[in-house]
């Protein structure tokens, strides 16, 4: 759901900002947020997976872009992160 809120507020935003903030109107700024914008959504792909007990129920699932400035994206990327570096720290050493 927090992610159809950001969709809606660059939808409905964005002429204005970029009118108002020009240096944002470049071909790098254009990309992502198309890309923000198909993100969940069928426009961006899909799989379809059938249930293998009864073989009637099928169920698509839309992919995401995995983009790290969303909400949850970044914070999954945040934790993987500090997963990551929690491995090579030695036990019983303060870090900062």
């Amino acid at each position: 759901m927090k992610l159809l809120r950001l969709k809606r507020i660059f939808t409905t935003n964005l002429v204005i900002f970029v009118s108002s903030h020009p240096r944002y109107y470049t071909d790098y700024y254009h990309l992502k947020i198309a890309k923000m914008l198909k993100c969940g959504s069928s426009k961006n792909g899909f799989a379809t997976y059938q249930v293998l007990n009864c073989g009637q129920g099928q169920h698509k699932v839309n992919f995401s872009c995995k983009w790290k400035a969303y909400p949850q994206f970044g914070k999954r990327y945040a934790r993987e992160s500090m997963v990551k570096i929690g491995v090579r720290l030695f036990l019983g050493v303060s870090y900062r």
